[in-house]
């Protein structure tokens, strides 16, 4: 089996425990925006006036409306990014299956976002991964992937093309090689309908992950040097946050 560095999803599960953090403020604000909007109306009812009491019942509705909002909108997110951790979990399983010739290092930082997954072989060959929960049907529209002919919250194509250049130019001022890496977009769920690779990214469903990373060479062979002196592991064990090898 391959070896492990890092754990696949764990900075995404971290991110509902900073959500959560943030709508028990929301609620907590929303319950005293409560009390005070009782003891309000309350003043209105005692004073008689219907008009003030309309105003006041409009006056509140306003306050609380985006209050409720924020509300619902954590509560979206924490779900989520839920899934987006089981997802990345369940890709890190199924790379794990990978021969022993392959290392797997999990949640890298970059200026763009976590990358997923990093995998590297004994050939030097290269593959950034990121993983998608969604469900649905992938498309492309000659610009980003659609979900169910409808855009995501963030252009995948975008996010992965960043990340990819970033880690190139961090192999590229570590080892003077410009280091070629081979993106995969996989999703955990959706059937996806996109044929070929777009700007060079490979965009499949998991069944076809451990298939795509077997069969895909690297494209420069860097035969004037040792695998070893080119340093590529090293690089990338510096690079994963929590590099605590583990066989599994």
């Amino acid at each position: 089996m391959a070896f492990k560095y890092g754990n696949a999803g764990i900075s995404t599960r971290k991110l509902p425990d900073r959500l959560h953090g943030r709508r028990i403020l929301h609620r907590v604000y929303f319950i005293i925006l409560i009390v005070v909007s009782i003891i309000t109306v309350s003043i209105f009812l005692i004073s008689k006036d219907e008009g003030i009491a309309v105003l006041g019942g409009i006056i509140i509705t306003l306050i609380l409306s985006p209050t409720t909002r924020e509300l619902n909108k954590y509560s979206k997110l924490e779900r989520r990014v839920a899934k987006g951790a089981k997802a990345e979990e369940e890709i890190g399983d199924i790379l794990h299956q990978l021969p022993d010739a392959y290392a797997v290092f999990h949640d890298i930082n970059s200026p763009y976002g976590n990358i997923d997954h990093v995998v590297l072989n004994k050939e030097n060959a290269i593959f950034l991964l990121e993983t998608k929960s969604h469900w649905g049907k992938v498309t492309y529209d000659g610009t980003s992937l659609l979900i169910n002919e409808k855009h995501p919250e963030k252009n995948f194509i975008k996010q992965t093309f960043n990340n990819v250049f970033w880690l190139k130019e961090e192999l590229r001022k570590q080892t003077g090689l410009n280091v070629y890496v081979k993106a995969v977009i996989v999703f955990t769920n959706a059937i996806v309908g996109v044929t070929g690779t777009i700007k060079g990214i490979s965009v499949i469903n998991k069944e076809h992950l451990i298939e795509t990373l077997l069969k895909e060479g690297i494209k420069k062979k860097y035969k004037e040097k040792d695998p070893h002196e080119v340093g590529l592991f090293t690089i990338l064990y510096r690079l994963q946050k929590s590099a605590t090898p583990d066989k599994n």
